[in-house]
């Protein structure tokens, strides 16, 4: 069983030489750390510190704020991709959690790229309602100086799908902004959008922005660790499956536990915890006969080869009918009580 962990970043930026974005980076590879561990860390870096480095030329061009409002993670880990990859074309680039921003700063801002989550019913989430009502409310400055753009994250299956992308994106260009692409709604598959969202952006940013030199490091052997996330899961042992709810009760209520490793991977209260597991093989059997098709053959998911038979045990959702489905189903097969369930 797979275990998917995304950490929230809330407080304000502590100053100092790194980067919001590298300070990131540093916190996420400490993590689960114990105290010799730390201070074996500690003198490595120190020893890595004493080495001659490449002097390092400073960046032009407007500074690039990558903001990002995350709920469960899922729109910060797209927000440090693109700032990644923007820093990597030598793009000047801060990344900031939407708490991190005061709302009145905003005014100071020339290249903003907004990646933010649809939380509830539409609602924005936690980090970013204070920016939401400042720029709703009747003190919000005009922004006839700033360019943007925003990458949308939700679930079509609610109501409300994108909704708070959707308020930032008309709201900003409602005061003057100017908007450099359109906005992108990224439903559940939101890391395809991403990957096909940041070459685009950037390509126009490098338009805007000319860049300047890259940055050159003499540290060959700098190791990045990588968060744990959807396409990189935690893997772990299930302990306990216990239901809790009795056997007439229509809930199914259950205590999970699964085994973690605190030195590879902590949790902490307001992380958010994702499941990954593999599909029931009979359910993947009957499903391939029922259409006809062979569990061999080769398909593509993602960018990446695999067969029908794994994509169908491992990647993909059987269990849950998304109204998308309902509504395919109903236009090929031209069923009118489908098109009723599809609304």
């Amino acid at each position: 069983m797979h275990s998917t962990l995304a950490q929230e970043t809330t407080g304000e930026y502590r100053p100092g030489p790194l980067s919001a974005m590298q300070l990131s980076r540093l916190e996420h590879a400490i993590q689960g750390l114990n105290e010799q561990q730390l201070n074996w860390a500690s003198g490595y870096l120190l020893g890595i510190g004493s080495r001659p480095l490449a002097i390092e030329q400073p960046q032009t061009g407007d500074l690039v704020t990558v903001l990002y409002a995350s709920q469960t993670g899922n729109a910060r880990a797209v927000a440090e991709a693109l700032a990644e990859a923007s820093e990597s074309r030598g793009i000047n680039t801060r990344l900031l959690s939407v708490n991190e921003l005061k709302p009145r700063e905003l005014v100071k801002e020339k290249l903003l790229l907004l990646v933010v989550s649809t939380h509830g019913e539409g609602e924005p989430p936690e980090s970013a309602v204070e920016l939401h009502r400042f720029l709703h409310g009747k003190q919000a400055p005009q922004l006839q100086g700033l360019r943007y753009a925003v990458f949308g994250l939700g679930d079509s299956s609610y109501e409300h799908f994108c909704k708070t992308a959707r308020d930032f994106d008309q709201r900003l260009e409602e005061l003057g902004a100017s908007r450099i692409l359109a906005r992108v709604d990224a439903d559940l598959d939101f890391r395809t959008d991403s990957k096909n969202w940041v070459p685009d952006i950037l390509g126009r940013i490098g338009e805007l922005a000319p860049s300047g030199p890259h940055k050159v490091v003499a540290l060959s052997h700098a190791r990045h660790s990588r968060r744990h996330d959807r396409s990189n899961p935690y893997r772990s042992t299930l302990l306990e499956n216990r239901r809790l709810t009795t056997s007439d009760a229509l809930a199914d209520v259950r205590h999970i536990a699964l085994e973690i490793d605190p030195a590879a991977i902590s949790y902490a209260p307001g992380d958010a915890l994702g499941i990954r597991f593999h599909n029931d093989p009979a359910l993947v059997e009957e499903l391939l006969r029922t259409i006809g098709l062979e569990g061999k053959s080769q398909v593509s998911l993602e960018g990446k080869g695999l067969t029908l038979a794994e994509a169908l045990g491992s990647r993909l959702e059987l269990t849950q009918l998304h109204p998308s489905v309902a509504a395919r189903w109903a236009e090929i097969s031209n069923a009118e009580s489908l098109r009723q369930i599809a609304g």
